[in-house]
């Protein structure tokens, strides 16, 4: 538990006059798995997001600190309880924009498209083809040299065109989505 968390435990038990032993196997009771960096706590049976990710409409994000290729930055986001994202509307695609700035600006990451299955037919982990809807960058998405087959975004001053077809082995960060519907 961090030092801030426990002081607003503290204020919250002196404001409530509360039982404190009941608080104290609060905190007992709370677990937070070292193996998912960015993932959540769970208290009580419930689960709770760290600060990591960020809410948009009813899913939660999560930006990778570290970086990994398609696959594996796929397999990181089931592990976290979600999958790639997938960007459904122009208004998650400008919030997923602002959130590569605000995080890790210039920085490429992973989401949940690709053409592995058959080129040039572009399909979300969830495996529903790409709508009439993409927000590729001019010229892309390119195949460049046979071989880009993943998607990735970067920040880029018109929200609209951030998409690029890329070598699905690089390593990139990721950004995870958890839908709570």
């Amino acid at each position: 538990m961090s030092t801030i968390e426990q002081v607003e435990l503290n204020e919250d038990i002196y404001a409530n006059n509360g039982d404190e032993s009941q608080r104290r196997d609060d905190l007992d009771e709370e677990q937070v798995d070292p193996d998912l960096q960015g993932g959540f706590t769970t208290q009580n049976g419930k689960d709770k997001f760290t600060s990591d990710w960020k809410s948009f409409g009813s899913s939660r994000y999560y930006i990778s600190s570290d970086e990994r290729n398609w696959a594996d930055s796929k397999q990181h986001c089931m592990d976290l309880g979600g999958d790639l994202v997938i960007i459904d509307s122009q208004e998650e695609q400008e919030f997923i924009n602002t959130q590569i700035k605000s995080i890790y600006a210039e920085t490429r990451a992973w989401i949940g498209l690709s053409d592995l299955e058959t080129e040039g037919v572009w399909k979300w982990v969830d495996g529903k083809p790409l709508s009439k809807f993409g927000f590729w960058m001019q010229d892309e998405p390119n195949d460049d040299k046979g071989a880009e087959d993943c998607v990735e975004t970067l920040y880029q001053y018109n929200p609209l065109k951030t998409w690029n077809d890329a070598i699905c082995s690089m390593d990139k960060h990721c950004i995870c989505e958890i839908n709570l519907t």
